[in-house]
C-alpha cells in the first residue's frame, strides 16, 4: 500500500548529508547529526531552479521547529520511497540554523560551505536496523529534504545511497 502525501508544494533537494559519526542508542536506533539545507542556488527534483537566502533558511528552521515542537512528526525515509514501510526513522531534536564552519562540515571535502547559512538537525534517529547498519558503513549518508514551499518547513528527509 502507498502512502499518499501533498506532493504539489513538495520540492526535494539533493543538499544535506550526515556526519560521519554516530551515536548507539539502548533501543539499537542510531542518532547523527545532519546538515539537511544550505543557503545558495538549488534545483529541486523537477529540475526548478531556486535560491535560499539566509534569511529563508532561517525560516525554515523556525517553522521546522515549530511543528516538531507542536508533535509534528517528521520521517526519515528511504531512498525516496512513499511507502508505509519505507519511514526508516524520524527527526529528533528541533532544527538549527546557524553559519557553517569547518567544525560543522559532515565532509571535509565541502570546505566551500564554510560561510553560508546552513539548516542542521542534532538528532536525526534512524531506527532501521539494515539501514542503521548501512549508516555505520558510510553506504547512506546523503540526505534530500523535502521542503514545504507553501509553509516554508521540512516536512520529511530521505536518506539516499552513497552517491545518491
Amino acid at each position: 500500500m502507498t502512502k499518499q502525501r501533498n506532493n504539489q508544494r513538495l520540492a526535494y533537494f539533493s543538499t544535506g548529508s550526515t556526519s560521519a559519526s554516530f551515536t548507539e542508542n539502548d533501543d539499537g536506533s542510531i542518532s547523527k547529526k545532519a546538515l539537511i539545507l544550505v543557503e545558495g542556488d538549488h534545483k529541486d527534483n523537477k529540475g526548478r531552479g531556486h535560491s535560499f537566502d539566509a534569511e529563508y533558511i532561517i525560516t525554515v528552521a523556525n517553522n521546522s521547529t515549530a511543528k516538531f515542537e507542536k508533535g509534528g512528526h517528521i520521517p526519515v525515509l528511504k531512498d525516496h520511497v512513499k511507502t508505509l514501510d519505507s519511514e526508516v526513522g524520524e527527526v529528533g531534536s528541533p532544527f538549527v540554523a546557524k553559519v557553517i564552519t569547518e567544525e560543522d562540515l559532515p565532509n571535509p571535502r565541502n570546505k566551500h560551505l564554510v560561510g553560508k547559512m546552513g539548516l542542521f538537525c542534532d538528532n536525526m534517529i534512524i531506527r532501521a536496523s539494515d539501514v542503521a547498519e548501512r549508516v555505520k558503513q558510510g553506504l547512506h549518508k546523503t540526505l534530500s529534504p523535502g521542503v514545504d514551499l507553501l509553509n516554508k518547513c521540512i516536512n520529511e528527509i530521505s536518506l539516499t545511497p552513497t552517491p545518491a
